[in-house]
């Protein structure tokens, strides 16, 4: 939603601002700050902060605003103007945080407003690319403006903050648009970490078998305290790496050499490596992982072949270009030998990466795990934002993983692992998963809109599109947009400001209806053109979008994120209803419950607009409750007679009727010359009618309705067993009108 201003449909901002320097550094006295060189100042002051009114809630609660511009991460206006940019309790900086780091931070120690803010009175706004302001909805409804003069005026005079942002991309500053969200792991984690770092059991005990190698207790003891970890943990959690992006095609498929191999190729040459990689094609995958060790400190070297550099990820030491020149010569060797020709390094970029967590001075035992998380990241592409601090967890954290051989979830990060740090004491692995997934399927719509829809829009490309679908972006895409700005500026930021889990179920509860409308639309649009993607997914076109992406996967694959994302609501809420207070436990499961129902409207819905050869209106017959294809005997309830052969149909549940269909295809074509199926009405036995008996005396597995005003009688068994219990359970309810809590539109 744009932020109402003066005349703000012709006073767009005429230059993307940046975060100038008070964004990193911290600052002992606010009068470092200007309204000049801040641009987080600057923005305040051209809003109407105090004639806004509060949300009735308490009288001493007062307004939180989070600030996002262009690229650059979320920032927390009220610590920014005494603390600069810096969170103290992760040494992270503000300009550096998504969007649920920012609302971790206002729930944390650390932030002064933390006592007195509440969802209703945290005000989110984003500046685009093209110079629009944005902001939550919270901050329109309460009558909030932006003088978009006043602030282009101010932030026009900071010509010195693209030199810096210049700088930082030069030296490789991680961008902070892949920030990972943070997770918990299971409270069994710390038990298994005592047995495992018991020094009274047998230290030679194998824990471990996997890639050819053997874990012992004495190996895992190793990430204990302080102690260095040895060859054998590391060689271990790199393999966990690669095998996970072997499973998970979106991932970069990686690679890692063992620890022992930048020795050798440094003090012996190539020949005495090459054999390692004698049955390995390196050039095949993304990224290739190197542990390097020098003078008793380890180091991860990264060689990116899919964006063309190599990085050095030092947690201690800076300026280590012999690592990057060693490499560089390794893979002109390696690529001659394999394919007999000359490696070309035009485009590619050698960088020791300086923003990056690092150990202090005195820490001489930590860079080993430190070794380990760079490489968890990088293989997931995401910033590293772990700190010293964390290195306890961690420790804990990665003799869980290596014992349960497995990385945890795609969204786990890295700090805080075993300790929550969110202020609450109902926090479990599902109820952060909520809110990772959440800030993870809206990054992957903007994907979509960014590098599929946009392109597709351009009139420059129309040629290039097949002919069929010029013209026409929501036979593929939808409503997609609509789905976007839903979740970014509504959802998501609701979700993230919960303090509880009631809180967040209250959410889901509150926007269920705009949930139901917008999945609808969506879902009815992606079922009836399944076959025009198909056809068109290997068109140059959407392949050239791919690789511009850099993306793994292709556009099915993210156009299918929304269906994938509706049905995940009600498994989470099932696995944080498992762990929750019993206090709360009742108003989770009515949460979970009224997503299960939502989800078989949608799914009912996506076929109610095919229907044809119905006399009436459908819209008279109320909400479509179920569809399930099945197979439809008939017989005479009052002459007992055999029952008729089996025919396909598919039944709908009305809250009037209950319908029987025949699915047809108007034109069998293929790809872009197909049309959508649809379903020929047969007949329908009203509700007030309708009769039911849930155990047909012809077989398992079927039911039986009929129409008490005639003599016919039909035996159901339906094609998926499971919809039988529905049916049976909706056919069971007295009164559907209880149900009408999502009103059709």
């Amino acid at each position: 939603m744009t932020v109402k201003g003066v005349d703000h449909q012709d006073h767009k901002l005429s230059k993307l601002p940046r975060f100038p320097e008070c964004c990193s550094r911290t600052y002992s006295d606010s009068s470092h700050l200007t309204a000049v060189s801040c641009i987080t100042k600057a923005f305040k002051e051209s809003i109407n902060v105090n004639s806004m009114p509060l949300p009735k809630l308490k009288t001493k609660l007062k307004k939180a605003f989070i600030l996002k511009i262009g690229n650059v991460g979320y920032s927390c206006m009220h610590c920014h103007e005494s603390n600069g940019c810096l969170i103290k309790r992760n040494n992270k900086k503000h300009a550096e945080m998504d969007l649920n780091e920012a609302a971790r931070h206002l729930a944390s120690n650390t932030c002064k407003y933390r006592s007195n803010v509440r969802t209703g009175n945290v005000y989110i706004f984003e500046i685009e690319a093209d110079g629009t302001v944005m902001a939550s909805a919270g901050f329109v409804k309460n009558g909030g403006l932006f003088d978009y003069e006043q602030f282009d005026e101010i932030t026009g005079q900071n010509n010195k903050t693209n030199e810096k942002i210049k700088e930082d991309e030069k030296e490789g500053a991680p961008s902070s648009s892949t920030l990972l969200a943070p997770v918990t792991v299971p409270d069994t984690a710390n038990r298994l970490v005592e047995n495992a770092w018991n020094p009274k059991l047998p230290q030679e005990e194998q824990l471990v078998e996997g890639f050819n190698m053997e874990i012992l207790r004495k190996d895992l003891r190793k990430l204990e305290g302080l102690r260095w970890l040895n060859d054998n943990i590391i060689n271990f959690y790199l393999q966990l790496i690669c095998h996970r992006s072997l499973q998970n095609p979106e991932y970069p498929k990686t690679f890692a050499l063992n620890t022992y191999f930048y020795g050798n190729l440094t003090e012996k040459g190539y020949a005495s490596v090459r054999r390692w990689t004698k049955k390995t094609d390196l050039f095949s995958y993304d990224l290739i992982l190197v542990p390097v060790h020098k003078l008793d400190h380890w180091s991860l070297a990264v060689v990116d072949l899919a964006k063309k550099k190599i990085d050095l990820f030092d947690s201690k030491y800076d300026r280590d270009m012999e690592v990057l020149r060693t490499l560089k010569e390794y893979i002109v060797e390696e690529y001659e030998h394999k394919k007999m020709k000359q490696f070309d390094f035009t485009a590619w970029e050698f960088r020791q990466i300086t923003e990056r967590p690092r150990q202090s001075d005195d820490n001489n035992s930590d860079c080993g795990v430190f070794l380990c998380q760079y490489a968890q990241c990088i293989s997931l592409r995401k910033t590293p934002l772990f700190s010293e601090e964390d290195m306890p967890n961690l420790r804990k954290l990665m003799v869980y993983q290596i014992l349960k051989k497995n990385l945890c979830s795609e969204e786990s990060t890295l700090a805080g692992a075993l300790s929550p740090r969110r202020d609450t004491r109902e926090v479990t692995n599902a109820y952060d998963e909520m809110i990772a997934t959440e800030i993870s399927y809206v990054a992957d719509l903007k994907e979509v809109i960014i590098h599929y829809l946009e392109p597709f829009e351009a009139v420059e490309n129309q040629n290039s599109l097949p002919e069929a679908l010029r013209g026409k972006p929501d036979c593929l895409f939808g409503n997609i947009r609509e789905l976007y700005k839903f979740h970014h500026r509504v959802v998501l930021e609701d979700l993230v400001a919960a303090r509880s889990t009631a809180e967040m179920c209250r959410v889901l509860m509150q926007h269920r209806n705009q949930i139901y409308i917008t999945y609808r639309t969506y879902c009815q649009i992606h079922g009836s053109n399944q076959k025009v993607r198909d056809s068109v997914k290997s068109h140059p076109f959407f392949k050239d979008c791919q690789r511009k992406a850099n993306h793994n996967m292709d556009m099915s694959s993210y156009l299918l994120k929304p269906i994938q994302r509706i049905m995940k609501y009600q498994l989470l809420l099932g696995n944080i209803m498992d762990d929750c207070p019993a206090d709360v436990r009742d108003e989770i499961a009515m949460t979970r419950d009224s997503m299960v129902e939502l989800l078989n409207q949608i799914d009912a819905s996506m076929q109610q607009l095919h229907i044809s050869g119905y006399n009436g209106d459908l819209k008279s017959l109320g909400l479509l409750r179920l569809q399930t294809e099945c197979d439809v005997y008939t017989y005479n309830r009052n002459k007992k007679a055999e029952l008729s052969r089996a025919q396909k149909r598919f039944i709908f549940f009305f809250d009037g009727a209950v319908m029987f269909c025949k699915k047809r295809v108007s034109n069998p074509g293929t790809g872009l010359n197909s049309e959508p199926e649809y379903f020929e009405h047969k007949f329908c036995i009203p509700m007030t009618s309708l009769g039911h008996e849930v155990a047909s005396r012809t077989g398992e597995g079927r039911f039986e309705v009929w129409d008490k005003a005639k003599t016919d009688a039909y035996v159901i068994e339906t094609i998926d067993p499971s919809a039988r219990t529905k049916w049976i359970q909706r056919l069971g309810k007295s009164d559907t009108s209880q149900d009408t809590w999502l009103d059709q539109k």
